[in-house]
């Protein structure tokens, strides 16, 4: 089964998110960005506990394709919900609100 590959928006910023086999992964560069979190990958991994990572290829800005490493929805709640400062509330209600219940609608259609 061919993976789909989505783009989703929270203000300025896009997501790219990819379904593979029924679970939906999250560019953690995004999420990164999102969440203005500048850490190496690795930090993040061990400081936040990332365990579920996937590498998968999408098209990049240029239009070419890049790896990118995604990450499942328990380590997309990790990485939302670390900090807890009042900026972030935004985010986290976008994604509790809109994005996991648009993400889970879509799997039902697709699974």
């Amino acid at each position: 089964m061919k993976n789909a590959i989505y783009t989703c928006q929270h203000g300025r910023n896009l997501i790219d998110i990819v379904i593979d086999n029924g679970q939906a992964y999250f560019c953690l560069t995004d999420i990164m960005i999102l969440s203005n979190l500048y850490n190496p990958i690795d930090k993040l991994k061990t400081m936040l506990n990332l365990t579920n990572m996937k590498e998968f290829i999408v098209n990049g800005f240029n239009g070419k394709k890049e790896r990118r490493i995604f990450i499942d929805e328990t380590d997309l709640c990790r990485m939302v919900f670390y900090r807890n400062k009042k900026v972030d509330k935004d985010i986290q209600e976008w994604v509790i609100k809109e994005l996991l219940p648009a993400i889970h609608s879509e799997q039902g259609a697709v699974a």
